[in-house]
């Protein structure tokens, strides 16, 4: 029988390692700051997973995207094994360093110590996060758990129940209770206290709670209603309690085995999807968030600090889909105020106003990953990013100019995408050859996305989940699942091979870039220095001789005056001197030596 009282909260891999999961931490320390009887335990049971397949091979194997969920849905579905099987050996990663059938083996035995170990019958309720790559762990998960306990009710929550998603797997897996579709803590809180209290509603005042055996209409939820039950105030959470993750890092791997990232939370929702009604095209980060909320710069400051004194950490990662867009000035003095050596990686986009970068940096701001996505002006038009191809470039450049090193993507094969518009992308990109190379991610349609739900008027017609999905699920749930991952036909001609030069050009700069930072570790691959009246600009080279350049006089002034991006008139006007014809003459010499970019 469940005990009045307790509750448990799991993670299942495939998070990263080093990181404690903030889903977990930010509810457990919600309920127990709101219900301070309501026990709340915690498993981190990716860390005993790590501890058991070693740290090397667990990060490999999460790093792996799709072909990661093919681990445990061997598990899932033992008559699918075979097919999994040869998928992992041919695409994943870690296929040639592990069997899927001895990866099998060791998760199972991983869950089932875990299920032995603790006494699972006095837990009113357990929790399972589903983010990332936890879809098939979560549900092998609690269909183990509910084969031994069928009266212990679980919940599923998580960025992963998000829109259609959430309802879809209730209808699919008998074995899920409830699912948390959008914002976790008040309907999680108010779940436990209502099984606490001895009762089980099929109906809850937080809309964001489904129930199996709901009827599919009351499972809509109209955004008003969810946003209604969001909490409006986010300096009013508490601090994420991660004293559970450090026990069991503890117990699995003996005290202090590597530094560990502490995840923090300065927003919900995307300011950039807010300002626009609909943000980016392809994205669906958001759909658990109705609307934008931030916290205050001096919350999210005391915020890291507390947790750096709490646990002795000083690596953090900013969860925010997106750096918010207020207060950056006022955070970044705040953390470098701290005086501690600080490395934080956050997300964000182009477009920065010029000193922030510097002030990022300053305040210890060591990676980002920028949204980059596109090198021609009408693609991130047609993407809906409201930056410029000359916004991404310098961000490119300051970056490497403040010592931060930069992730980021360039989708390829986004549907309507021009001839031309890949024309321009290969033009680009000889001028990012001294920067960290661009990513290629081939284009997904994500379900509940802006190109998903205007699919008709993009000229794509749905064909449901994305054909990837069918080695992982039985014909008898496909159809029924609504999965992240979408399929769809193009109505208009498909452009496919002409990325093809554009693959081509972006392994051949990252095989450049990598030869340069072989040969030169922590070095500048494009640098200038002052000279007073002259300056002297080097790029590097895998090999001597590097390139070497000087520019005096009002050469050199021209060239400090855009170093951030200038409009040719405003340039004419700061050297009325220099003639229209004479100015172009010089500009086009430094741009045909990609020492300067031109729109």
């Amino acid at each position: 029988m469940s005990v009045p009282g307790a509750i448990a909260l799991i993670a299942m891999p495939w998070p990263l390692y080093e990181r404690p999961s903030i889903q977990l931490g930010a509810l457990k320390a919600y309920v127990n700051r709101r219900a301070p009887d309501l026990q709340v335990e915690i498993f981190h049971h990716y860390v005993a997973v790590g501890a058991c397949l070693g740290i090397e091979l667990y990060q490999q194997i999460a790093a792996g995207g799709l072909e990661t969920e093919f681990a445990y849905a061997a598990l899932l579905y033992p008559e699918r094994r075979e097919a999994l099987a040869d998928g992992w050996r041919r695409r994943h990663p870690a296929g040639k360093k592990i069997s899927l059938p001895e990866i099998a083996s060791r998760l199972a035995q991983a869950y089932k110590d875990l299920l032995e170990r603790v006494d699972w019958q006095r837990f009113a309720l357990v929790g399972f996060s589903h983010c990332t790559w936890q879809l098939t762990a979560s549900i092998y998960a609690l269909r183990q758990l509910k084969s031994r306990y069928p009266d212990l009710l679980v919940v599923l929550g998580g960025s992963g129940c998000g829109g259609e998603m959430g309802a879809s797997l209730l209808q699919t897996f008998p074995e899920i209770d409830y699912i948390v579709r959008g914002e976790g803590e008040a309907a999680l809180l108010e779940l436990a206290q209502a099984l606490i209290s001895g009762s089980a509603p099929r109906q809850f005042h937080n809309p964001n709670i489904l129930c199996s055996g709901q009827p599919e209409s009351a499972a809509d939820g109209a955004p008003t209603r969810l946003a209604e039950n969001q909490i409006a105030d986010l300096d009013s959470l508490p601090l994420p309690d991660y004293r559970p993750y450090f026990q069991e890092i503890a117990e699995h791997l003996g005290p202090a085995p590597f530094l560990a990232t502490l995840p923090v939370e300065g927003s919900r929702g995307c300011w950039w999807q807010s300002a626009t009604g609909q943000g980016c095209k392809f994205c669906n980060l958001n759909l658990q968030w109705q609307g934008y909320r931030s916290k205050s710069p001096g919350r999210l400051i005391h915020e890291i600090d507390a947790l750096s004194s709490t646990y002795g950490c000083l690596d953090f990662a900013l969860m925010d889909n997106v750096l918010p867009r207020r207060g950056v000035p006022e955070f970044c003095q705040g953390l470098a105020h701290l005086h501690q050596d600080l490395r934080i990686f956050v997300e964000l986009r182009a477009g920065l106003p010029a000193d922030q970068w510097l002030q990022l940096s300053r305040a210890g701001v060591r990676q980002v990953q920028i949204g980059i996505e596109a090198l021609s002006a009408s693609l991130l038009k047609k993407m809906g990013k409201g930056t410029t191809v000359m916004d991404n470039v310098w961000a490119l450049k300051c970056c490497a100019e403040a010592g931060i090193a930069v992730h980021a993507n360039l989708i390829y094969d986004f549907p309507g995408a021009s001839a031309e518009e890949i024309s321009e992308t290969l033009q680009v990109l000889p001028f990012l050859i001294s920067y960290p190379p661009l990513t290629p991610v081939r284009f997904f349609l994500g379900i509940g996305s802006p190109l998903y739900r205007q699919a008709a008027a993009a000229r794509l017609t749905l064909t449901g989940n994305h054909a990837d999905y069918n080695i992982i699920w039985p014909k008898s749930q496909f159809p029924h699942l609504k999965l992240v991952k979408q399929g769809y036909r193009v109505k208009s001609k498909a452009l496919r091979p002409s990325w093809r030069p554009v693959l081509r050009a972006l392994k051949a700069g990252e095989r450049h870039y990598q030869a340069v930072a072989s040969a030169y570790p922590g070095k500048a691959q494009l640098s200038w220095r002052e000279g007073g009246d002259f300056i002297l600009i080097k790029r590097l080279k895998p090999r001597p001789p590097h390139e070497n350049f000087r520019l005096k006089g009002r050469s050199r002034e021209i060239y400090l005056f855009c170093q951030r991006p200038r409009a040719l008139n405003k340039i004419q006007r700061q050297f009325p001197s220099f003639s229209q014809e004479r100015l172009l003459t010089f500009l086009n010499g430094l741009v045909n030596q990609r020492l300067m970019f031109r729109l």
